[in-house]
């Protein structure tokens, strides 16, 4: 006889959160949060920033072309500024 392992849904393998992040960020979102308990923390976080940054770039190409270049830079003015504030 042998250890019966504990099958994951089908719904929180790593293949299916990372493919339906990329298609379906908010849908994503559902089903990383409903399932917190069943990842260790590290992952979690990991599924979590995947489907915030693939929702980000969603985001970016749905606003108009004159608002993305100023989005854009204040992203790059936000980081350079904390990352000198960082060195101080």
């Amino acid at each position: 006889m042998g250890i019966k392992m504990k099958r994951n849904p089908w719904y929180t393998k790593e293949k299916f959160i990372y493919f339906i992040s990329i298609v379906a960020p908010i849908i994503a979102y559902m089903i990383i949060l409903l399932n917190k308990k069943k990842w260790q923390h590290v992952k979690y976080i990991e599924y979590l920033s995947f489907a915030t940054i693939t929702t980000s770039i969603w985001i970016i190409g749905l606003i108009p072309g004159y608002f993305r270049l100023a989005f854009l830079l204040t992203i790059l003015m936000f980081f350079l500024l904390r990352k000198i504030l960082r060195r101080r």
